[in-house]
């Protein structure tokens, strides 16, 4: 069993750790004192693949992904520099430079799909100009970035068009703060992302939408948006579930989303279509007027 706990600037002697243990016994078996401090909400596990052995990833503050070696509870060799790569970089222009790092971070433990890292990131909930907030993939072995979905679209993307002038540049928000779920058997990564950071006169795609991916490419195979303008702060807090769903006699793989509102959406995962009709969500029953 493994468990992190971060530092923190009020208590001088609490270090960021990751802490193997017996499960049965509570025994340590080892202890390693991150010189960074660890995001305190998990590390992952990825079992190896038969020539590198088996691993625990995880994100710190200042926008670092980090790995485990989980035999010995030292920095993985051959991922990154000694067992951390950089993930700040290829996220912030020139404008942005290192002013953000200390708002920037990797928020919660990331996804594992065969050999492949996937993160979220939390660039902060300033305005403009921030550091982006897009969901990336990264070699488990060598630390290596794969691919790169830009959650506020660029030039030459799909629906950059949809943001007017420079409305797109150095946009942050729009984010995956909370955590990803992967279909391992489909090869799709369903990600919930968050508000826009400041208004944008079009859509604001992909702010407040669940947005699944092709796992090997990070190509959308589609997207919902479940509030449109979010003024409100109605974006995703939730993983989403994977389900099966039976209508009309035929068995349908979904996916499952809460939200804010009170409602549950209901989206099958291969096309996006929603199960419940136009909308996709259901709502609870409603009350009787007296």
């Amino acid at each position: 069993m493994y468990i992190s706990t971060p530092a923190s600037p009020r208590v001088p002697d609490l270090k960021a750790t990751i802490t193997a243990l017996e499960p049965e016994t509570g025994k340590v078996i080892w202890k390693y004192h991150s010189p960074l401090n660890i995001n305190g909400r998990g590390p992952a596990y990825w079992p190896g693949d038969g020539k590198t052995g088996p691993r625990l990833i995880y994100g710190t503050e200042n926008g670092y992904l980090a790995a485990l070696d989980v035999g010995t509870g030292l920095p993985a060799k051959g991922f990154g520099e000694g067992g951390l790569v950089d993930a700040y970089v290829g996220v912030v222009s020139e404008t942005v430079g290192e002013s953000r790092r200390d708002s920037w971070s990797i928020p919660n433990p990331v996804s594992i799909w065969r050999n492949l890292i996937i993160t979220g990131a939390r660039p902060g909930e300033a305005g403009p100009p921030q550091p982006r907030g897009d969901i990336r993939a990264w070699d488990a072995r060598t630390g290596r970035l794969v691919w790169t979905f830009h959650t506020v679209p660029q030039p030459g993307e799909a629906f950059h068009d949809t943001y007017v002038g420079d409305e797109w540049k150095d946009r942050s928000g729009a984010n995956v703060w909370s955590t990803m779920t992967v279909d391992d058997e489909l090869g799709i990564v369903f990600a919930p992302v968050g508000d826009l950071n400041g208004r944008a006169q079009g859509p604001e795609l992909f702010s407040s939408s669940l947005v699944a991916l092709d796992a090997r490419t990070g190509k959308r195979r589609w997207h919902q948006q479940i509030t449109h303008k979010d003024l409100w702060d109605w974006d995703l807090p939730t993983p989403p579930v994977l389900v099966e769903v039976k209508r009309d006699g035929r068995t349908i793989k979904a996916v499952a989303q809460t939200g804010k509102q009170g409602l549950l959406f209901l989206f099958d995962r291969k096309t996006g279509a929603p199960v419940w009709g136009a909308g996709g969500a259901a709502d609870a029953p409603k009350r009787r007027s007296r």
